[in-house]
């Protein structure tokens, strides 16, 4: 399970994901080894930068929540700092300005600037005991095809409120030709499907009302989806205007 960093080494953890690799577009490269061939205490490590084409190796630095300038004074020079957040009062410009003078750092890189880390859950041991629900829904996920997963998406993206199942369908006639191609009465298994599951992903509510079931929690949930539409489906993340027209 992907959560928030609590330290450093929590940070570096997460930046070695595939979840953070693909949303960055920089990954660990190696050690920073010196012209003998020795592994250097500082910075941290090289990485590859894949922003911009052709890729470039640049030193990189992690640190989780920094407070002064000398947080880096011993790290040497660097061309990327990786942090999680900068505390508040902190001047960021005069904070990039001081990195640069120091340690000769080209760029600051905040993690919770970004939505997709922002939205991490937080670090805590009922998450961990819980991570068996969210398994079982990536298990069942990865051997459907990829309307199922962009239904479960949008349940899910709409908690706490209810989706009408009938406008669920439309919507998937629309983007998907194996809805488009079916019979109407297997059309309903655009949420039957989920009720199938032990426990469901999915609670019925009234008429053609369901939501997502709270046992996957939520956030969790969503972020799981997210990561396999860019990593095992290759789909973009369903809009979520989208959310309007299933309610």
């Amino acid at each position: 399970m992907i959560n928030k960093p609590i330290d450093e080494i929590s940070l570096r953890h997460l930046f070695s994901t595939n979840y953070a690799n693909n949303i960055l577009k920089i990954e660990y490269w190696r050690p920073v080894v010196n012209n003998l061939g020795q592994i250097e205490p500082s910075p941290d490590c090289m990485v590859l930068d894949k922003r911009h084409d052709p890729y470039q190796l640049k030193r990189c630095e992690f640190k989780y929540i920094p407070g002064l300038i000398n947080d880096f004074r011993h790290n040497g020079n660097f061309d990327m700092a990786l942090i999680w957040d900068l505390p508040n009062g902190i001047n960021r410009n005069l904070f990039a300005q001081q990195l640069r003078d120091q340690n000769n750092c080209l760029e600051i890189i905040v993690l919770t600037d970004m939505n997709d880390f922002r939205r991490l859950p937080d670090y805590s041991i009922p998450a961990q005991v819980n991570f068996a629900p969210i398994q079982r829904m990536t298990d069942f996920l990865l051997t459907r095809e990829p309307d199922v997963i962009f239904s479960a998406y949008l349940i899910a993206r709409s908690f706490p409120n209810s989706i009408n199942s009938d406008r669920l369908v439309e919507l998937l006639i629309e983007r998907f030709q194996r809805i488009r191609n079916m019979r109407p009465q297997g059309r309903g298994n655009a949420t039957a499907r989920f009720l199938q599951m032990n426990p469901p992903l999915i609670k019925y509510r009234y008429g053609s009302y369901y939501s997502w079931n709270n046992d996957f929690e939520p956030s969790v949930s969503i972020n799981t989806m997210e990561r396999l539409f860019r990593e095992n489906f290759m789909m973009d993340i369903p809009n979520i205007d989208l959310l309007e027209r299933i309610r």
